[in-house]
């Protein structure tokens, strides 16, 4: 089988199709607002609700109030993307985009990003992860995109699993991502916004840039609805908006705070508090070992200056997928568990980017 060169207009709706997804997957969980208390354990949809961690003790650790951010479109979204021309240069097949909504910019060189999908016989080296950083740090220096805040960074792969005529399957690096997240008051700013991603491609260079990264104001402290509120919620509805049917208990293993940002298309005017619910769904009649994770988001204030979302928002599967013109392919994220923090960052594997 001979490796195959993807066409622009391929990347381009791949493209398109991730940043697409990338939104949509994260309002797949839009949060629901507080309301009146039920009873722990029960809810109306008849799915049992286990809580693996300790709510008391969960209730003592987090804080009963948190500051919310006024947003405004990113201030450095323009010189960075005049900056991340000048790096590509003339000679590589540029796309840029820039939303006003966010001040967001996203940018590729289609003759590297997911450009090349490699044949089941192909012989393609691993990647180098210490080149993947030392690129990232010399692109980040060379456009002035150094995250000046504290940050958490990520290392990621985009490969591609190929299968041939006998049915044998083997998995395949297309390139990898270095993702750095903001961290305020000691939470994570997670979703679709709020991040910097620099892709690259199977040999290790610079073959996109994304970053949302809105301009933030410190607005006020805001009291939270709590532990106990937020479980009040969940017990409601635990599954959201999760494409899972014939549930018959959910266990949450854990329950943190975070702060959620949209997408690079969407404006945004307050970054809030949210409650992140780590979860595992159990099917009805299966073994508790085919448990299924998933991640479940409340709203933390007890009054929210504007919805988590966009009104209208809904969940979209993953079409990343689909774009690639192989029948036998699919792209996989992967987190290099191996990897290690680099001053003055720290490493986190478990948040998608």
């Amino acid at each position: 089988m001979q490796a195959t060169k993807l066409s622009g207009f391929f990347v381009v709706a791949i493209i398109s199709a991730f940043l697409l997804m990338d939104s949509q997957a994260w309002a797949k969980e839009e949060a629901v607002r507080h309301g009146s208390a039920s009873q722990p354990n029960v809810t109306a949809t008849e799915i049992k609700v286990v809580y693996k961690v300790d709510l008391e003790q969960l209730a003592k650790k987090l804080p009963g109030r948190l500051m919310v951010y006024r947003t405004s479109p990113d201030q450095g979204g323009e010189s960075q993307m005049e900056a991340v021309k000048k790096f590509f240069g003339s000679e590589s097949n540029m796309v840029v985009d820039m939303q006003k909504a966010s001040g967001g910019i996203f940018a590729a060189d289609l003759n590297r990003l997911w450009a090349r999908v490699p044949g089941f016989n192909d012989e393609v080296p691993p990647l180098n992860r210490k080149q993947i950083l030392a690129a990232t740090a010399t692109f980040l220096y060379e456009i002035n995109g150094n995250p000046q805040e504290k940050t958490v960074r990520r290392f990621s792969t985009d490969s591609v699993e190929l299968t041939d005529k006998e049915g044998k399957q083997k998995v395949l690096p297309l390139g990898a991502n270095i993702t750095y997240r903001r961290i305020l008051n000691g939470y994570k700013v997670i979703g679709p916004g709020g991040k910097i991603k620099i892709f690259h491609d199977s040999e290790g260079m610079v073959a996109g840039y994304l970053r949302v990264w809105r301009s933030l104001k410190a607005e006020s402290v805001k009291p939270l609805i709590g532990v106990f509120g937020a479980r009040d919620e969940f017990n409601k509805n635990p599954l959201g908006d999760t494409l899972l049917a014939d549930i018959s208990e959910v266990n949450v293993n854990n329950i943190t705070l975070a702060y959620l940002e949209r997408g690079i298309n969407q404006s945004q005017n307050y970054l809030q508090p949210i409650y992140v619910f780590d979860c595992t769904a159990f099917y009805k009649g299966t073994e508790k070992a085919e448990g299924t994770r998933y991640t479940r988001y409340v709203a933390a204030l007890t009054k929210q200056p504007e919805p988590l979302w966009q009104e209208g928002e809904e969940y979209k599967s993953d079409r990343r997928r689909k774009a690639l013109p192989r029948q036998s392919s699919k792209v996989q994220k992967m987190s290099d568990e191996s990897s290690q923090p680099t001053s003055p960052f720290t490493l986190e594997d478990k948040d998608p980017d």
